[in-house]
């Protein structure tokens, strides 16, 4: 979940809007404006990036000290107990 997370969640909330402004209104905003959100587009994928080496090395953390990598933490036993379901 985490990969997920720190790869889409910035470039879908911060670096799409951004590039699409800058693209389709750039010429009708003010200077700091425009720098503004040409700074946000680097800013945004090096934020990303780093949570992609924190996630990627969260799992080899978690796969060297013998968890499962995706879920070592899950329970089949007690999934349903939340909903008051007993096996």
């Amino acid at each position: 979940m985490g990969l997920v997370t720190s790869v889409t969640y910035l470039s879908c909330a911060y670096l799409l809007p951004a590039w699409f402004t800058l693209k389709l209104v750039g010429s009708k905003l003010w200077a700091p404006e425009r720098w503004l959100l040409a700074s946000l587009i680097p800013l945004s994928i090096v934020v990303s990036l780093v949570g992609l080496w924190g996630s990627v090395m969260a799992l080899i953390t978690d796969l060297g000290g013998g968890g499962e990598g995706w879920g070592s933490a899950w329970q089949p036993e007690r999934a349903l107990q939340p909903l008051g379901f007993r096996r």
